[in-house]
């Protein structure tokens, strides 16, 4: 028997008035919960709203232009489809309140169109809707999943066995090699593809670990490694030998090369962007003030040590494919993160935006498109322990969102960030997190291809790591699978994907048998 549906209704306050006649409505026929007259005096309004959309098992989201750039009615979506993808019986009614465009993630399910319909023929349509609509989880999985390709790690065409966590991987630009770092390692890890061989792994001198790598796109045999104590150093990887190497005073949290090859862009722990040539035989071109854009010396404030509180870095640094842009996110105790869209010629501020807080940003977690024209961020929805990761793709030149990808596709919870790699054409964006990944295609939110990624040698095992206490929900248990890096072949042919427990697998991205 169908359990009773109770309602909760999201919306933005712009439209109260409006959502206010529908909810006196629906009360005549359901229980609905709405925040105008449901709130408890003197209650807490985050617990209070979670607590309400675990009690209640249908949400009513009335979309409109200022709701799709609300905070806390996208929070409170997010919420509700993380748990109905463990409850089916959950359902989720898009509801179009004033002209709009829903992210394909929404879009492709059942929604409500309320724009063309008077109030009194809405409050009909909506009524019905509520009776007869399914569970989202079913939804979902009948309107995405399905006919999608599930690969496991039998279809793979090669594995490589790690020891551990794989940060990060990436493939030459002629795709005859996979590279890949292995976090609290002092080893830069390199598969040739040709052989189907691993090779002797590029090291840095003084046992000093590799926290990332940089490839050229036109120039294929060279990497450059960086280490966690400001070392960074080029190797020419088919030859095998050390090209250029520098020592910074200051520790480089990651690493860019411009697309010819000639520059190499840094982000440090003093708030500033450097950039050198490849080499590193020219002085630096000039400093990117991170929270002073646009200025030739480094902030005042902008160094290791905490000044009045304040501690700035620059997390990420990512040159755009055509050449013109270099794109960085900065973190600072006292302020919220920024996310800053430089000129890489005349290093001036083109666009910048503010992001939700965090300890850090992982260089893996923004990407820019092949065309250069959408930015790619794995994208915190909350601020606390309970928050939830989804993929956020931005136009390049004002950095507002333009898809989203749900986090609930993705398992990301209880995560730092949402492996991500564009395909070579830019179409498809592959997608990883807890137990797996998608190939994601952008312009119509559906999920073309799935891979699972085996946890079986985890299970149960009492000494792996565990979750940490104040993840309550897990408290206790081991930490499950999870892709934590991804990168596309050169031909698009292929997936590289590094785990959390050590594999890292080649799946193929289109029917091997074509």
């Amino acid at each position: 028997m169908e359990p009773e549906k109770t309602l909760f209704v999201s919306h933005a306050e712009a439209a109260i008035p409006l959502v206010s006649r529908y909810v006196a409505a629906l009360r005549r026929t359901f229980s609905v919960w709405y925040d105008q007259d449901s709130l408890p005096v003197g209650a807490s309004l985050f617990e209070a709203i979670t607590t309400a959309l675990t009690q209640n098992n249908t949400l009513i989201a009335f979309l409109s232009p200022a709701a799709l750039e609300s905070v806390p009615v996208m929070r409170e979506i997010q919420e509700f489809l993380h748990l109905a993808e463990k409850d089916q019986s959950r359902v989720f009614l898009p509801v179009i309140l004033q002209p709009c465009n829903p992210p394909p993630w929404i879009s492709i399910v059942f929604y409500l169109n309320l724009t063309t319909m008077t109030v009194e023929r809405g409050i009909e349509a909506l009524t019905a809707a509520v009776q007869g609509q399914v569970g989202y989880a079913r939804q979902l999985r009948d309107a995405r999943i399905q006919g999608s390709i599930v690969l496991t790690p039998a279809d793979a065409l090669h594995q490589l066995r790690l020891n551990r966590y794989v940060n990060q991987v990436g493939w030459t630009g002629d795709g005859a090699y996979v590279l890949a770092v292995v976090d609290g390692e002092n080893a830069c890890h390199v598969w040739n593809i040709n052989t189907n061989q691993e090779e002797d792994p590029f090291t840095l001198a003084g046992d000093i670990l590799i926290t990332s790598f940089a490839l050229i796109e036109r120039a294929p045999h060279l990497v450059a490694l960086v280490g966690g104590e400001g070392n960074v150093v080029v190797w020419d990887i088919p030859h095998r030998h050390q090209v250029a190497g520098h020592a910074y005073p200051e520790t480089v949290r990651s690493a860019s090369f411009s697309p010819d090859g000639r520059y190499l862009v840094m982000g440090g722990a003093y708030g500033r962007i450097v950039q050198v040539a490849q080499n590193f035989k020219s002085a630096a071109s000039g400093y990117y003030g991170h929270t002073q854009p646009g200025a030739s010396t480094p902030p005042a404030h902008a160094t290791k040590q905490k000044r009045d509180g304040a501690s700035t870095q620059v997390d990420v640094v990512a040159w755009s494919p055509d050449g013109s842009r270099i794109a960085s996110v900065g973190t600072e105790q006292t302020a919220k993160p920024q996310l800053h869209v430089w000129n890489a010629f005349d290093r001036t501020t083109i666009v910048g935006r503010q992001l939700p807080w965090r300890h850090s940003y992982s260089p893996k977690m923004l990407l820019w498109s092949p065309g250069s024209y959408l930015i790619a961020m794995s994208a915190r929805f909350g601020e606390t322990i309970n928050a939830y990761h989804g993929v956020e793709i931005m136009q390049a030149s004002t950095l507002r969102p333009q898809y989203r990808m749900p986090p609930q596709l993705i398992e990301a919870r209880y995560s730092d960030d949402c492996a991500m790699a564009w395909s070579p054409k830019g179409d498809l964006l592959a997608v990883g997190g807890t137990g797996g990944a998608h190939i994601w295609e952008i312009q119509t939110g559906r999920i073309t291809r799935s891979f699972v990624v085996d946890d079986s040698r985890y299970s149960g095992n009492p000494n792996y790591v565990r979750y940490p206490d104040d993840a309550p929900l897990f408290r206790g248990f081991p930490y499950p699978n999870r892709v934590e890096s991804l990168a596309f072949a050169p031909d698009g042919k292929r997936l590289a994907a590094g785990t959390s427990h050590g594999p890292l697998y080649i799946w193929p991205t289109e029917d091997v048998h074509d």
